[in-house]
C-alpha cells in the first residue's frame, strides 16, 4: 500500500542521512525517483543518464526509456493532509472497470 512504501521510502532517506550511508534504490516509479533520489542512473540496455533527477531525466531520455508516447508531470506534494484527502477522494469513488 502507499503509506507502507512511504514509510520504507522514509526509512531509507533516514539511514542515509543519519549514517550516511549509500542507498540503491531500483524503481521504475518516476516520482518515488524525483521525491527520494539525490542522484539517478537510468539504464535501458545502455546508461542513459546520470544526475540529480530533476536535471538528468530530461524529456529525450523519458522517451529512449519508456517510448515516445511518455509524459511525466513531475510536482511537489503539499503534505499530509493533502495526501490524505486525496486518497479518500481515490478510495471513495473508485475507478471504473473496464466492464462498464
Amino acid at each position: 500500500d502507499i503509506e507502507g512504501q512511504a514509510t520504507i521510502y522514509e526509512l531509507i532517506r533516514e539511514i542515509n542521512e543519519k549514517y550516511g550511508t549509500t542507498c540503491i534504490l531500483i524503481s521504475h516509479e518516476l516520482d518515488v525517483v524525483y521525491r527520494y533520489a539525490t542522484n539517478v542512473v537510468c539504464i535501458n540496455k545502455k546508461k542513459l543518464c546520470y544526475g540529480v533527477p530533476r536535471e538528468a531525466l530530461t524529456q529525450e531520455v523519458l522517451e529512449e526509456m519508456y517510448g515516445k508516447e511518455v509524459a511525466h508531470f513531475h510536482h511537489e506534494h503539499r503534505g499530509k493532509k493533502y495526501e490524505e484527502r486525496i486518497m479518500n477522494k481515490e478510495q471513495s469513488n473508485p475507478p471504473l472497470s473496464k466492464g462498464r
